[in-house]
């Protein structure tokens, strides 16, 4: 951008030290485009124009938006893909990437009670019902609905109603519910034997992700894909019947946070997950513009912050991700020097700022995961079928035996010498 090319797009090999999981690879393929003097708008048209085109080209198939939170129907070529903002997707699906081809959304019932316990740091309690689960799974309900295995930390408190009269009390660990509104609850949820509530409590602002019902929800879609699915209708609200397979669910997520406070290693046993407010990191990466109807916070209260930046998620997969990139070489020095804490920015990212002390132009960008994006067209769930030279849980690649020792020999061919430590 700083050396005058308007945009650019590019197939690149990218390298990344990561943990390593069925969608994730240390060398991984990514379509990756830069736009000048572009916004979000701009980006998001271009990916929403070539993402429809990739799907109708290879897999013959639409795209599909929630018009609800029971409907979908097909995204026409010329509208523009649905926006959840972060806090909207994790106040109903409590995570920032969710899978809308389900029904599930939460409901806060934080002012039915008069007290919730555990953590002040975490005072909303939310619910999710299964409706008629038991009858929906021929009276089998999946243990991984309730198994402690499941969940990394805190664990939602998981009810099966057999009785309409008593379900309160299995809450009694979390919450405290008013006696004088119970009656009220009750008519509100309407629960029914054979129903399954989960309930767990969640900060004001989330950013543990997803929150202990998110994961139940993300249990719950696995452990039943076929059952609480939105209904497929067509532009005149008539039903259409399609196999799970051939439903893709597009959306944007948005004004995610700029910032977030450093997650700290807690001895707290009850897995509540603590934060140092004082030790702020990026919530992606450092170079994401901040949204300026935030800009004044920016400099009293950075926490507060939402970024430019924009992720594509499709089934509840982040397909891809960008943001609008600070431009400005003194906004990013603040940035990296006062609120992240980076000593002295220009050892590390001087060739940065000095290119943006050229007269840079405001950018914009965005990258798709490529292997991802093919595994989910193909129907497949790990990354590693679609890589030619996948590597393996130990970050080997098996067919070459590679990272492998570099020999003596090969090191004196290019007077490369080792120094002991």
């Amino acid at each position: 951008m700083a050396s005058g090319v308007k945009n650019y797009y590019q197939i690149a090999k990218c390298f990344r030290d990561e943990d390593l999981r069925a969608d994730r690879q240390p060398e991984f393929t990514q379509i990756d485009m830069e736009m000048a003097f572009a916004d979000a708008g701009d980006v998001r048209e271009v990916v929403e124009k070539v993402v429809i085109n990739i799907w109708r080209d290879t897999r013959e198939l639409p795209l599909y938006k929630a018009v609800d939170d029971t409907q979908l129907t097909e995204l026409k070529a010329t509208e523009s893909f649905p926006r959840l903002t972060y806090k909207e997707a994790l106040f109903k699906y409590g995570i920032d990437k969710p899978d809308l081809r389900y029904t599930h959304t939460f409901i806060d019932l934080t002012e039915f009670t008069s007290e919730v316990k555990g953590n002040s740091k975490f005072p909303i309690f939310e619910v999710c019902i299964l409706r008629d689960l038991k009858n929906k799974c021929s009276g089998k309900i999946p243990s991984e609905i309730f198994s402690d295995l499941e969940y990394r930390d805190r664990k939602p408190v998981v009810v099966e109603i057999r009785s309409t009269e008593d379900w309160t009390d299995a809450f009694a660990p979390l919450v405290r519910f008013d006696p004088t509104r119970l009656e009220e609850l009750k008519l509100k949820l309407h629960l029914q034997e054979g129903d399954v509530i989960a309930g767990s409590t969640r900060a004001e602002f989330p950013y543990e992700n997803p929150t202990p019902l998110g994961k139940f929800r993300q249990i719950a879609i696995k452990e039943l894909p076929e059952q609480y699915r939105r209904a497929l209708v067509d532009g005149n609200g008539t039903l259409i019947e399609k196999p799970l397979e051939d439903v893709f669910v597009a959306s944007w997520v948005v004004d995610f946070p700029l910032f977030s406070p450093s997650e700290q290693e807690s001895a707290d046993k009850s897995g509540y997950p603590t934060y140092d407010e004082s030790k702020i990191v990026s919530t992606h990466h450092p170079f994401t513009m901040v949204h300026l109807d935030d800009f004044d916070q920016l400099f009293t209260n950075p926490l507060e912050v939402r970024g430019e930046h924009y992720d594509l998620v499709i089934n509840g997969v982040e397909v891809g991700g960008g943001s609008r990139r600070v431009h400005h070489p003194e906004l990013q020095r603040y940035i990296f020097k006062s609120i992240l804490g980076i000593e002295d920015p220009d050892i590390l990212f001087g060739h940065l700022l000095q290119a943006f002390a050229t007269g840079c132009p405001p950018h914009a960008g965005l990258a798709i995961g490529f292997d991802r994006m093919c595994a989910m067209l193909l129907g497949i769930t790990s990354i590693r079928d679609v890589i030619a030279f996948p590597k393996n849980q130990a970050g080997v690649d098996a067919v070459v035996n590679s990272p492998s020792k570099v020999t003596q020999q090969a090191l004196g061919n290019y007077h490369i010498k080792v120094a002991k430590e």
